[in-house]
C-alpha cells in the first residue's frame, strides 16, 4: 500500500509541459516532502534471474552397440580384467602370465629336473643349473672332478725335505 501511495504523489507532482517533456511541480510545500521521501525510500534491488529449471530429467541416449565391459573371464579367471571384452587388457594374478593370463611361470623341479633354477613361462623358459648339472633343462651331470688352479701372489722357495731329529 505504501509504495502504491509513493508512486502516486510521485505521478502526481510531475506535469508534463506542452512540449511533452517532464518536470517537477516547483510548489515550495511539496519539494520538501518529496526530498525527504527520495531519500527514504528503500534502493529497489533488481530481482535475481531465475535459470529455467527442465520440466524433465535430461536422458542421454546410447547406442545398443557399445562395447560391453570385460570380466575375468576374458583372462581364463587367472587375473584381472580392465578394458572392453573387445579390446581386453589382462593384469594377471601372480604365476601366469600372457595376453590373457593362459600361461604359468614354469617350474624348477619340473621343468629343470629339480637342478637349477627357471626362468620364464611353461612354453619359453631358460635354466640356471646348478653346480655340477648342465644341459637345456639340468639334466646332464659334469664331471666332479674339476680341479680350480691356486694363484700365488708372492714367490716361494720350493720346499725340500728335511729329515726329522728324533730325541
Amino acid at each position: 500500500m505504501f509504495k502504491f501511495c509513493f508512486v502516486l504523489l510521485i505521478v502526481g507532482v510531475v506535469v508534463a509541459d506542452k512540449s511533452g517533456r517532464s518536470r517537477y511541480s516547483k510548489d515550495p510545500i511539496k519539494q520538501p516532502y518529496l526530498k525527504r521521501h527520495a531519500r527514504q525510500a528503500p534502493q529497489q534491488q533488481p530481482a535475481p534471474v531465475q535459470a529455467p529449471q527442465p520440466q524433465q530429467p535430461v536422458t542421454i541416449a546410447v547406442p545398443t552397440n557399445m562395447a560391453e565391459q570385460c570380466t575375468a573371464a576374458e583372462c581364463n579367471n587367472r587375473g584381472t580384467c580392465f578394458g572392453t571384452k573387445q579390446s581386453p587388457i589382462c593384469l594377471c594374478s601372480l604365476g601366469y602370465a600372457g595376453t590373457r593370463c593362459e600361461e604359468t611361470y614354469c617350474d624348477n623341479a619340473r621343468d629343470c629336473n629339480g637342478r637349477g633354477l627357471c626362468m620364464g613361462t611353461s612354453s619359453r623358459f631358460t635354466c640356471l643349473c646348478n653346480f655340477g648339472f648342465t644341459g637345456e633343462r639340468c639334466d646332464t651331470e659334469t664331471s666332479t672332478g674339476v680341479t680350480v688352479p691356486a694363484v700365488s701372489t708372492a714367490p716361494t722357495a720350493p720346499q725340500q725335505n728335511i729329515p726329522s731329529k728324533k730325541h
